[in-house]
């Protein structure tokens, strides 16, 4: 899979070659269209996927020993959700959601990621972040 930088090294290959010129005025666009393809994969999930792999993980995590999950930590073996409906699709949602999943694969770890960890955790690190700027303007002030 290419990402960005690769893309915008092959655009930068292409421009110079006289049978494929581009204006100067132009290069920014030829460059943002060069990438649009990686630009893709960072749209949104649709909320259906989202949900869907939320509830794959959290079905995940309730059957999860704590054991397990030191040993999931300590191995780096991570147990996978059941995800047999979009790999083996019966109906067009599950179609759909393979699809999507396919083409948007870092979204849907990001999906996952933010679900899981930055909306549970979030109030946390807002008071910590508060926290250490009161005490950041307490030790400004006593300088």
């Amino acid at each position: 899979m290419s990402n960005v930088a690769f893309d915008l090294e092959v655009f930068k290959l292409v421009s110079k070659d006289p049978a494929f010129p581009v204006p100067g005025s132009a290069t920014a666009f030829a460059a943002l269209g060069s990438i649009g393809p990686d630009l893709y994969q960072h749209v949104p999930l649709s909320s259906d996927l989202s949900g869907f792999l939320d509830g794959a993980i959290k079905a995940l995590i309730k059957t999860l020993t704590p054991a397990q999950i030191q040993n999931a930590i300590s191995t780096g073996m991570i147990p996978v959700p059941d995800l047999s409906s979009i790999l083996n699709p019966t109906t067009a949602i599950d179609r759909n959601r393979r699809v999507e999943l396919f083409e948007k694969p870092l979204m849907a770890a990001y999906s996952v990621v933010f679900q899981e960890l930055v909306i549970p955790f979030w109030p946390i690190f807002q008071n910590d972040a508060d926290l250490l700027n009161k005490l950041q303007t307490a030790a400004n002030n006593q300088d």
